[in-house]
């Protein structure tokens, strides 16, 4: 198909396409990153008086809800925008659908799990 030649050219624009998909069209029910990644960020999580605490909904993303995903799949991420909008658009599918975790995932998780405790150590 045509999107997924254009999505493989300019990723963002790929991603942006992928969670209109996923929310069935529907922008009513879009929120800033879903709420996955709610709360303190950066410095906020060490630092609890910095100001980078995100509160999914709070932004008038229900106003101007395509603004905020192009903002979101481009800068609010930084360099992982596109990827962590990937990740939230699978996260919310699989919770819409009740799916878990396929076997690829859940190893990730545990490697993953395995050395933030050793970091965290």
């Amino acid at each position: 198909r045509v999107y997924g030649l254009f999505s493989s050219v300019c990723f963002p624009c790929g991603q942006w396409y992928v969670r209109r998909q996923v929310l069935g069209g529907d922008m009513t029910k879009y929120k800033l990153w879903q709420g996955y990644h709610d709360g303190p960020q950066c410095f906020a999580r060490t630092c609890p008086g910095a100001p980078i605490t995100i509160e999914a909904g709070s932004y008038g993303e229900q106003d101007c809800p395509n603004l905020f995903l192009c903002l979101e799949v481009n800068v609010l991420g930084g360099v992982c925008s596109p990827c962590c909008a990937f990740d939230v658009s699978r996260r919310y599918q699989r919770q819409e659908r009740g799916l878990k975790l396929d076997p690829t995932e859940a190893r990730h998780h545990k490697c993953v799990s395995f050395f933030s405790q050793i970091m965290h150590s």
